[in-house]
């Protein structure tokens, strides 16, 4: 699968999800509960 590919399917889902980029995305996640925030520190 090439670089652009990825680029477009990525561009895809954040268009899906009514974001506009990796952030955004990863906020929607932590919203979503799809992300354990609690679990995630050091070490």
């Amino acid at each position: 699968m090439s670089e652009k590919t990825v680029r477009n399917h990525v561009s895809d889902i954040y268009k899906k999800l009514h974001v506009y980029d990796r952030t955004r995305a990863v906020l929607h996640a932590i919203r979503e509960g799809l992300v354990d925030v609690d679990g995630m520190g050091s070490g």
